[in-house]
């Protein structure tokens, strides 16, 4: 189908999409300051354990991917909230073994970055944060579409250089699977 690859992969994960977004309700990460800093440290542990293996191919294959680095958007947070982050955990995530994997797993959090700009101002309203501890949830400011747009046509650019959609889609799958089954578990 000649339909953006972001359109078919949206299409595709909406069920899995919708059980993550269900997770994360439950666990409720704006009900406290406390139960903020647990899913902030759930964080944590999932993108340091997927950012290393995921940047080794994003890095070759989309041009801005310095930039997509989140983990230590999530470590300024938990400074500002005065947690210190794991060291080490063991969160199942999805192997990396294909770049469009890659490409398919970059999108989930590509878009998760995208939507928590949507839940930055209930992080602030029902925390009181001032700003500081929000800076996952801050994304790129005011350049977010504008990240999200550019990551969108990387995605399609490599689609109609290297096909594997379904290898793309797979990737974001996967990556929807282990963050729903990682922070629906017991609280880190």
């Amino acid at each position: 189908s000649p339909s953006s690859v972001a359109a078919t992969i949206k299409r595709i994960t909406a069920p899995a999409h919708r059980r993550a977004e269900a997770v994360v309700d439950a666990v409720d990460p704006f009900g406290s300051i406390a139960s903020y800093g647990r899913y902030l440290t759930k964080l944590h542990a999932f993108y340091a354990t997927l950012e290393p293996p995921l940047f080794d191919r994003l890095d070759m294959l989309v041009p801005d991917a310095r930039r997509r680095r989140k983990l230590a958007w999530i470590e300024d947070d938990l400074r500002a909230l005065a947690i210190d982050p794991p060291r080490e955990v063991a969160v199942s995530v999805p192997r990396i073994v294909r770049d469009a994997g890659a490409i398919g797993v970059a999108y989930v959090l590509e878009g998760k970055t995208l939507g928590s700009r949507f839940l930055l101002e209930e992080a602030k309203r029902r925390l009181a944060l001032d700003g500081r501890g929000v800076r996952f949830f801050t994304g790129y400011g005011a350049e977010t579409g504008a990240m999200w747009k550019a990551y969108r046509a990387d995605l399609d650019e490599f689609a109609r250089t290297h096909g594997q959609r379904r290898a793309i889609v797979n990737g974001a799958l996967a990556a929807f699977a282990s963050f729903t089954s990682w922070i629906a578990q017991a609280p880190a």
